[in-house]
Order: C-alpha cells, then sequence, then structure tokens
C-alpha cells in the first residue's frame, strides 16, 4: 500500500475513533448508539433527537443516526395511528412527513389524528395534502377508501375552520359518494349559504330534512324558502319549525314569515302568526317589523269590517312608526273609524 494512503487511512481511522470515543464520554450519545445498533426504534426516538439537536452535521455520525431516526419515525407512525394513539401519532408522523415529503400518506395518518384532537386547520391541510398526492398517483385505485375518508373529513375539518370556500369540493366530493350522509349534506349546506350560493344551500339541507327532520334546518331551509319566494315550502318547514321548538330563539322571525307568507292565501293564519310574532317580538317598535306586521294585521280586519280590532292594530301602528310609509292612509282610517264611517262598504 503507498505511504499516503496509509497515512490517510490512519488519519481518517483516527478521526473516526476520536469522535467514538468522545461520542461515549456523552451518556445521551451513547443512548443514542445502543438503540441503534439494537434496532430500538422507540428507543432512538427517545434518545437521539437530543443528541442529534447539538451533533454538528459534519460529524461522522450525524448522517447514520438522522438516517436511523427518520427509519424509526416511519416505523412509529403508522403504528400510532393504526392504534389510534393520536398524540403520538402526531408526534411521529410530523418529522416523518418533514424527512420524506413524498410520503403522502404520512398526511392521511397526520389529518386522522388532528381529527380526532379536534384541530381543524391542520386535519384539513393535511388531508389535502394527501389527496393530491394520492389521486396524481398510480396507487389512487388502492386508495379508494382512504380517498373517500380524506374528502368527508377533510371537508368537515374545512367547514369547521371556517373555510368554506376550501370545504365545498371535498363535501360535494363526500356527498356524492353518501347520498344519505346528514352531518356531510348540513356542512356542505352551510358552507354554500356562505358563499352566497342558497340555492345550492337549500338542496343540500333538504337532504338533511329527508333523513332527520331537525329544528334549526327546518327553520334555515325554510327561511331559504321564503326569501326565493317559495311560499308553499316556506309555510310547510317553518310550520314544522314552530311545532318542534315553538319557544325557540327564532320563532318571533318564523312567525313573522309566515305572516307574509299565508297574507294572501289564509288570512286567519295569517293573523295568527303575526300575532305571534308581536308577542314574541319584545322589542317595543325598535324593530321594523312590528310596524309592518301591524299595518298587515290592521288592514286584514278592516277589509274585513272589524273596525275595533283594525283601530287596535293601526293605533298601534301609528305609536311606534307615526313615519311609516303607510301613516297618512292610516291616518284616514282612524279619522274613519272615530266618525263612524267604519263597514260602510266605501274603500
Amino acid at each position: 500500500m503507498p505511504t499516503r494512503l496509509l497515512i490517510l487511512l490512519v488519519t481518517v481511522g483516527a478521526v473516526w475513533s476520536a469522535a467514538r470515543e468522545g461520542a461515549a464520554q456523552d451518556p445521551g450519545a451513547v443512548a443514542c448508539q445502543q438503540a441503534v445498533d439494537g434496532q430500538d426504534w422507540d428507543q432512538v426516538i427517545s434518545a437521539c433527537p437530543a443528541v442529534l439537536a447539538d451533533l454538528p452535521e459534519n460529524h461522522p455520525y450525524f448522517v447514520s443516526w438522522t438516517q436511523s431516526l427518520n427509519y424509526a419515525y416511519g416505523i412509529a407512525c403508522p403504528a400510532a395511528h393504526d392504534a389510534q394513539q393520536w398524540d403520538r401519532a402526531i408526534a411521529a408522523c410530523e418529522p416523518a412527513v418533514q424527512a420524506n415529503p413524498d410520503a403522502f400518506i404520512v398526511n392521511y395518518y397526520l389529518g386522522r389524528a388532528y381529527s380526532s384532537t379536534q384541530d381543524w386547520a391542520r386535519a384539513a391541510i393535511n388531508f389535502s395534502s394527501f389527496l393530491d398526492g394520492a389521486q396524481n398517483s398510480d396507487a389512487a385505485s388502492q386508495l379508494s377508501q382512504q380517498i373517500a375518508v380524506a374528502q368527508k373529513y377533510g371537508g368537515l375539518a374545512y367547514a369547521r375552520a371556517n373555510a368554506a370556500q376550501d370545504a365545498i369540493p371535498l363535501l360535494q366530493a363526500a356527498a356524492g359518494a353518501d347520498a344519505t350522509d346528514v352531518e356531510v349534506h348540513y356542512r356542505l349546506g352551510i358552507a354554500l349559504l356562505q358563499t352566497n350560493d342558497p340555492a345550492g344551500a337549500e338542496r343540500a339541507l333538504s337532504v338533511v330534512l329527508a333523513q332527520d327532520p331537525i329544528p334549526g334546518v327546518l327553520y334555515l331551509a325554510g327561511q331559504l324558502n321564503y326569501n326565493a319566494g317559495e311560499f308553499t315550502k316556506a309555510v310547510e318547514r317553518l310550520s314544522g319549525y314552530l311545532a318542534a321548538d315553538p319557544a325557540g330563539e327564532r320563532a318571533p322571525d318564523a312567525h313573522f314569515m309566515l305572516g307574509q307568507a299565508l297574507q294572501g292565501s289564509d288570512e286567519d293564519r295569517a293573523i295568527t302568526h303575526y300575532r305571534g310574532f308581536l308577542e314574541g317580538a319584545g322589542s317595543g317598535g325598535a324593530d321594523p317589523r312590528e310596524a309592518d306586521a301591524n299595518y298587515a294585521v290592521g288592514s286584514i280586519y278592516y277589509n274585513r269590517d272589524d273596525c275595533a280590532n283594525a283601530e287596535q292594530f293601526y293605533k298601534r301602528l301609528m305609536e311606534i312608526a307615526p313615519d311609516h310609509a303607510n301613516a297618512a292612509q292610516v291616518q284616514e282610517i282612524l279619522a274613519s273609524i272615530a266618525e263612524g264611517a267604519c263597514g260602510d262598504g266605501d274603500r
């Protein structure tokens, strides 16, 4: 062997020996090396991170210990996921995906872990990263179950994180896969409503109501029908809401919309609901709908020649809203009632 090469080998050997001897003097390094040598991957995760944090990258052991640690994370991550040990999964999967960004399945594990710990923003991001990787891979057909889970729970996570625009495509995919999933369709309906698609929201909420007539959903869907001028559906749903929750927080609003929706077709029911609104509003005239309700009920009674009831509601209108758009007309009617002219058939 040439003398120069021999000297080089001796020098490298001396450096390696010195490094190993130096490492051996550090109990943490000793524990890391022993774990690596014994392929005790849980112990590698326990012992090596702190050592590597203080080890220079040009240290002879840095690369091999780092590779061993990343391998340990890669083993611990799916094992923790399968055992539903979510905190452990997060602790192992985060460094695993950082070490190997192309391993998109790790994002799936993280999505499930963060969903289970209700960290919706991180869950949504990781499910999306998994879907991006899976749907562009040759393994997509083999991951159909995981893709379906990621679409559903990724969409729900985005919705819960108030990221409606991001939630919609995932929830639509999940809704297409299961036309009866109440939670998916409800969250989709709310997301569509938040992005100014009331028609789409109503369709999604209709699926929910077909499965479960939830009072709050009855109210919301009925309100959407009312706003769209679909009064038959609005009456059905808002009446259903009041039957289920007659003293609910939204009961006065439901009564007012029902009064409006029924005024041209069923005046007796319209009066009942206007009265229900006025009894529950409790704003002392601050709500402009109170003036409109008093005017509507007064006009129904006046047109029926029921002057006493008409006078009661018209007077209340003038008390709370003297500048109402119909104030001049109401003043004339009240004057005619006072003169005894009500009921003479002259309108």
